[in-house]
């Protein structure tokens, strides 16, 4: 379904520090996220930075682009409580009451303004600008939903201002179907008086965070078997991931020794994740080839390298038996330097890993049966340096993928970390760098490119 055009009328009006306030405003976007703001200062006295009443005009929440849950801002009328408060004591509560149809909204904003300090930078009206705001919305029931917001200001001298908004959102009817919702405001222009202001404004979901209802999970087991500089090695892992997320657990057993591998287990949990890409972001119209080849399966060739000239190989068989992926892993490694970081243990703590890092990595399909990875990897140490590398694979599947995308880089982000000595556990979402299947641009640089040439005479006329 195209997005719906709309426009909004606001009507704010109340006090500021005791003084009366009056602000009237219009709202237009064609339902893609986009919006244009203009507002006018009618009575009281508006000898402050007017900064502060840009977001006061955002509607509703962001636009969602692939639909997966209905908005209910764009459909239904509804009423928000806010209270704003400054990192200084400033606060302001709200009350506003939308109503309408679908496409033409009208709110009607009643505001106290107050606690606002003569001395700080809105009174001294050194608000310059805004960054991106960052919001949350969370269900509490079929008609409510809580928002939490964070604006930082920009201030005149390189300075910020920061304030926390919550919002109580609270709809006539039991239409709420949202569970959690996440999106950021970035003010793409515009320009604040005291008499009048305007901006444009990009309000879109972000969907590697809200991904909608949840759907059935698929799980998935690994056993990994093998040696690092001919000492045996063995380790295994299960998991399920749904969404844009997974989740797995792993556990070493033979050649962890007294002491286990508490660094080498960040190493050995990607191996454990390699090729189980089912559950990545692709975008709406994007195959995903992972999933396009079930339930074959495919094979995996890994190649993995420290800083430190440590290095292994590892074979992957990856197979859908019984809606279960199951994976079994061979690896050989050599070349672990004696005291190293990837061998250390808990007796030197000042080079323990406390911090793995997102990896970007490059995506490129080489015919219908294999795309080969390569990617980088950083982790922090205690003692403040860091242990990086890369790694590369090429998987080979087992049933020809007709349809597989062009090359794409792909972020994988741990945004939970479980590790000791012998177990790990992490928290993982990745999806496609947008940049990565903007097709927009390609699409006009072929237009172009194919335009038939005018004569002169043509042009001129």
């Amino acid at each position: 379904m195209a997005p719906i055009p709309w426009a909004a009328d606001l009507h704010l009006h109340g006090t500021f520090n005791g003084d009366f306030l009056d602000i009237t405003a219009h709202g237009e976007g064609a339902g893609d996220g986009i919006a244009n703001w203009t507002g006018n200062v009618g009575e009281g006295d508006f000898d402050h930075s007017t900064w502060i009443w840009g977001h006061f005009l955002h509607y509703g929440f962001a636009y969602m682009p692939e639909g997966s849950v209905n908005n209910p801002t764009d459909k239904y009328g509804h009423k928000m409580t806010r209270h704003w408060y400054g990192e200084d004591g400033a606060h302001i509560w709200a009350s506003n009451n939308i109503k309408g149809e679908e496409g033409a909204w009208a709110g009607d904003y009643h505001v106290v303004a107050e606690h606002f300090g003569k001395y700080g930078p809105i009174m001294q009206k050194k608000l310059v600008g805004q960054y991106p705001s960052h919001w949350v919305a969370t269900k509490r029931s079929n008609t409510k939903v809580d928002v939490h917001g964070l604006i930082t200001y920009k201030v005149e001298g390189g300075g910020t201002y920061t304030a926390h908004v919550h919002d109580e959102v609270t709809f006539f009817e039991p239409i709420v179907e949202l569970t959690r919702h996440y999106w950021k405001v970035r003010y793409a222009e515009g320009e604040y008086y005291k008499d009048h202001f305007w901006h444009k404004e990009v309000a879109i979901a972000d969907l590697t965070w809200n991904f909608g209802t949840t759907k059935d999970k698929m799980g998935f087991n690994w056993a990994l078997t093998g040696s690092i500089d001919n000492k045996a090695l063995t380790a295994n892992g299960y998991g399920y991931g749904y969404g844009y997320r997974q989740h797995q657990w792993g556990t070493g057993a033979e050649g962890y020794g007294e002491h286990g591998l508490p660094n080498m287990n960040y190493a050995l949990a990607w191996e454990g994740h390699a090729g189980l890409h089912f559950f990545t972001r692709f975008p709406k119209g994007v195959n995903n080839p992972f999933n396009y080849t079930l339930p074959e399966g495919f094979t995996i060739s890994r190649n993995w390298y420290g800083q430190d000239g440590a290095h292994w190989t590892s074979t992957h068989d990856l197979k859908l038996v019984d809606g279960a992926f199951n994976k079994k892993i061979s690896l050989i490694g050599a070349d672990f330097p004696k005291g190293g970081i990837m061998t250390a243990t808990s007796k030197t703590p000042e080079v323990m890993i406390v911090k793995t890092y997102p990896q970007y990595v490059l995506a490129v399909p080489k015919g219908k049966t294999h795309i080969w990875y390569r990617g980088t990897f950083q982790f922090k140490l205690y003692n403040g340096s860091y242990y990086s590398g890369y790694w590369e694979m090429d998987i080979h599947f087992r049933k020809p993928c007709d349809q597989m995308p062009d090359p794409y880089v792909v972020r994988f982000v741990p945004e939970a970390w479980k590790s000791d000595a012998f177990s790990w556990g992490f928290y993982e979402r990745e999806e496609l760098e947008q940049s990565t299947y903007d097709k927009e641009p390609k699409k006009k640089v072929v237009e172009a490119v194919q335009a038939p040439v005018k004569a002169p005479a043509e042009i001129a006329a």
